[in-house]
């Protein structure tokens, strides 16, 4: 199969890791993307990689990452008229009209693959995918995040997704759709296999509007315990917050692998939108490096770890701090949760695995269109 997978990293982390590796002269469109993936931001080139293994042509194009799709269109005698970041989201969102999609459109058209993967919650519109199916043989998309209001998806062939109650929704709506759990690259461990464990407690991840339980949780946590909190949306913090004393500050790619591999402990807390079933990719990046994950209890968690031996789960604040104050202290329990979770990870929730069975799927739906391309 020949694959493409078109991702979307967010504006903030594009920002910082641009005015930390300025361009040189000569930065090619492959040295640039390559440099880039090498940060390890979401899943980076996790499914290109993967695919490859399995013999498979595939590869990446971060399509909001303006300054690296610009090379491309450069190398490619592609004449682009580029606006500033807000304009382009204006005009994207007002008018369904965006320049990096014009640079998208080229490159699936240029290459012609059987599949091409859209990572959730992209600048494309319903018309913009079906666009691109002029191109392609099936047009999929991962998703588990909360849904557009002004998308239907409809233009998808295939939506694949860690949300168990996704499928149900998308299927009743007539469309294509397949469950699949996100996955850890065991190629993380070679930066991370000899760090120290530095923190006692860590949260990574954002707040917001969306994450109201979530905020609740950790202003707790951090009055009783010296959680340190990594992410983003300090800003949207009462002033009183106890949470923005534990704040250090925002971490990606690299950097938050290497703070979950310091931690003896990591609290995890699901979206709202996840409703009561555990899926984040946090999962198996804090059990993937070592880290004794406490996540919030869901219906399905043991379908991926065995509580209590492989990972700690909680269903109120409560039963967190009781789990905070017994493990923190007995590390030789807390220790051998945290190697028995890595070990889960690595052989059950790996990509080598994950891709496998995404292999399996874009088969079973390319056969009911005629099949791949020879």
């Amino acid at each position: 199969m020949k694959i493409i997978i078109l991702d979307y990293y967010y504006p903030k982390f594009l920002q910082k890791y641009h005015a930390d590796h300025p361009l040189t002269s000569n930065s090619c469109f492959e040295e640039q993307r390559h440099a880039l993936m090498q940060e390890r931001f979401g899943t980076f080139d996790s499914y290109s990689y993967y695919f490859k293994q399995l013999g498979h042509e595939a590869q990446e194009f971060v399509v909001n990452d303006e300054r690296t799709q610009l090379q491309w269109a450069k190398e490619n005698g592609l004449k682009i008229t580029a606006f500033p970041q807000l304009m382009s989201n204006a005009g994207n969102y007002l008018l369904g009209l965006d320049w990096r999609f014009e640079i998208v459109r080229e490159q699936i058209r240029s290459i012609e693959p059987d599949v091409v993967l859209v990572q959730e919650q992209n600048l494309f519109t319903d018309n913009m995918i079906g666009e691109l199916k002029k191109y392609a043989r099936l047009m999929a998309c991962q998703m588990a995040s909360p849904l557009l209001q002004r998308r239907n998806y409809q233009t998808m062939d295939l939506v694949v997704s860690s949300f168990p109650h996704f499928i149900p929704l998308f299927r009743s709506r007539n469309m294509n759709a397949e469950y699949l759990p996100l996955a850890f690259d065991r190629r993380v461990l070679n930066q991370t296999a000899k760090i120290e464990k530095t923190f006692d407690v860590t949260f990574i991840g954002g707040v917001s509007k969306e994450h109201r339980s979530r905020v609740e949780l950790l202003e707790k946590v951090c009055q009783q315990y010296p959680l340190a909190w990594f992410g983003y949306g300090i800003e949207t913090l009462p002033k009183n917050s106890a949470l923005r004393k534990a704040w250090r500050g925002e971490v990606w790619g690299n950097e938050m692998y290497e703070v979950l591999a310091a931690s003896k402990m990591t609290v995890n807390s699901h979206i709202d939108v996840a409703e009561e079933y555990a899926n984040n990719a946090r999962l198996f990046e804090a059990t993937g490096v070592g880290a004794c994950l406490v996540t919030d209890w869901k219906q399905n968690l043991s379908d991926f770890f065995v509580q209590g031996q492989e990972a700690l789960a909680y269903r109120t604040v409560e039963e967190l701090l009781e789990k905070m104050s017994h493990y923190l202290y007995h590390a030789v329990e807390r220790e051998q949760i945290a190697i028995q979770g890595q070990q889960k990870t690595l052989t059950h929730h790996s990509y080598e695995i994950m891709i496998s069975r995404l292999t399996q799927i874009f088969e079973k739906y390319l056969t009911a269109v005629g099949g791949i391309k020879k």
